[in-house]
Formats: structure tokens, C-alpha cells, sequence
């Protein structure tokens, strides 16, 4: 997916309640701060990712597994047999097939792969299309090759009008037994009261010895946003590979810092970056707020 541009001549930072790219200066520094992503496993356990860098306090390598944080899914799968994914364009994503059913775009799906039977999560860039603020509610299914549900979860999000942040799917079960994976929008997306308008935008990102990331953050929000969720994306060449995520408190026109843990997740083999991510990688930062009752 292509990283939005810096706001445009006579647009202001909290005219689109979504989030910018960082100054050159910023990508400059994060280049610097990433010299190595790698990816393993310990015992059974799931992916563990660390970054080392050159520089004094850069993310150092770390043995702590880097765990998806937030929204811990329920399963309720069915045995009912599915022959076909509907006629939908299908993404492979690390060797699965992925289609999506949804009026909200979503970009290119990628995968934080871990361990049989652990929780493996789907991430994508997501937009609102609306002028209200929404909340759809998802579908993830994946099947076997003979049409079986292997897993089912439900991922609800609320997203700001023409809000651009970061969809997660999850899916439980043996991933070996997966065949293909149905992200469907279930009905249309309620409309919902707006919580804050306004921006985030990365200033600096910088290391603490291990697999977090200190990320300072700019917000131009209007309104203080409590138990708020910010994502930490990196991309080579328009492609995600690492993903991050923490709840924080997000002030109304303030800069902020939150620590946030970091892993790999890839369209291809993750196994590419072994040897480290490209010096030239870019980072965002998105955000997904509290929905107001």
C-alpha cells in the first residue's frame, strides 16, 4: 500500500483524522535505528523478533517472544463444510490463500505467523470510506482444502470518518491445515458517534536494549483519547513487515512517547529479513480509538 504524503499545501495536520509520514529527518533516524530484524522460535513458542542497531540504545537482540497485545479473539467455529471461497481476488499470504468481502478497503494482508496452537494474526491497512465515523464487524475464517473450518473469529473496529488504520485478523489452530482464509464484513458497518478529530504523526522512534520500541508521537487530536490503541508500521518498498502495538492514553494537541512491542509480519517468508530489514524502510504510525458510548 502506498504511505500517505505529508499534508499538502494549505492542508492542516487535523483536517483528515488519519496519520502522515514521518519528515526525512524522522525516516532518516529510524534507518539508522534498524540495522537488523530477525526472526526465530523458542521451544513451541511463537515468533520472537529483536532489532540491533549500531547506534548506543538502538534495540538490542532479545529472547522475549514479541507478542500481538489487545483485542484477544473468541473462537466459534462451525463444522459446516465451505466448498469455495465466494469469486473474489486472492492475495497469497505466506503460502495461504486470503480473500476479502468488505465495502472498507483493505491493503495488502499480511501475517505475524506463530506456532501451532498459538493465535496467528492478519494485519492490514484498512480505510473508512464514510463521512460518519463506523464500526464494522468482521468475519475471519479459515479452511482446509476440503472446505472445513479449521477457525473462526470475529474482529470489530471503529474507525473516524476517512480514517486510514490497521486491521487485525486472528486465526487459532494448525495454520498447516489452512488452505485459504475469508476476511468478510458482516452487514453494514453501524454509524457511530465521533470520539476526536484530528492526527498522529511519528517524530522519533528509538530502542531500549530489546524487542520495544520508544516511539515520540506528535497528536493533534481534539479531544484527549483514553485506553486509546497506536500501531507502529514498517514497510519496504510499500510492503509490510513489521508491526507493533500498545494501548495508550493519547493527548489533545501534545506530543507523547509510548513503548511498543515490535514483530515481523510478511506477505512472503519472514525468513527474507532474516538477515535484516533494508536501511531505507519506512514507519508510520496509526491508531484506533475507544468507541464512545
Amino acid at each position: 500500500m502506498v504511505v500517505p504524503d505529508l499534508p499538502a499545501s494549505g492542508e492542516t495536520p487535523g483536517s483528515r483524522a488519519e496519520t502522515r509520514s514521518p519528515s526525512s529527518a524522522v525516516v532518516a533516524l529510524l534507518a539508522a535505528l534498524v540495522a537488523l530484524l530477525a526472526i526465530t522460535t523458542v521451544g513451541f513458542g511463537g515468533a520472537v523478533v529483536w532489532l540491533t542497531a549500531t547506534a548506543p540504545g538502538a534495540i538490542a537482540a532479545t529472547t522475549t517472544a514479541a507478542r500481538p497485545t489487545h483485542a484477544v479473539p473468541s473462537s466459534t467455529p462451525t463444522p459446516t463444510a465451505t466448498t469455495a471461497l465466494p469469486p473474489v481476488p486472492l492475495q497469497q499470504v505466506q503460502g495461504i490463500d486470503v480473500g476479502v468481502v468488505s465495502t472498507f478497503e483493505l491493503g495488502e494482508v499480511v501475517m505475524a505467523r506463530s506456532a501451532p496452537g498459538e493465535i496467528s494474526v492478519l494485519h492490514a491497512l484498512i480505510t473508512n470510506p464514510l463521512d460518519a465515523a463506523a464500526s464494522p464487524t468482521f468475519d475471519v475464517t479459515s479452511y482446509d482444502a476440503d472446505g472445513r473450518i479449521v477457525s473462526r473469529h470475529v474482529s470489530v473496529l471503529y474507525l473516524l470518518p476517512h480514517q486510514e488504520t490497521l486491521f487485525r485478523g486472528f486465526l487459532s489452530g494448525d495454520l498447516t491445515r489452512v488452505d485459504r482464509v475469508l476476511i468478510e464484513q458482516i452487514g453494514p458497518a453501524s454509524e457511530e458517534p465521533t470520539a476526536a478529530a484530528g492526527a498522529l504523526s511519528l517524530t522519533a522512534l528509538a530502542g531500549d536494549g530489546g524487542s520495544r520500541a520508544t516511539a515520540t508521537i506528535s497528536s493533534t487530536l481534539d479531544t484527549e483519547a483514553k485506553l486509546a490503541e497506536v500501531f507502529l508500521v514498517g514497510t519496504v518498498d510499500g510492503d509490510i513487515v513489521v508491526v507493533g502495538n500498545a494501548v495508550t492514553d493519547i493527548p489533545a494537541g501534545a506530543s507523547f512517547t509510548v513503548d511498543i512491542p515490535v514483530y515481523l509480519a510478511t506477505r512472503g517468508d519472514p525468513q527474507q529479513y532474516a538477515a535484516g530489514v533494508p536501511a531505507d524502510a519506512d514507519y508510520e504510525v496509526y491508531f484506533e480509538l475507544v468507541e464512545p458510548r
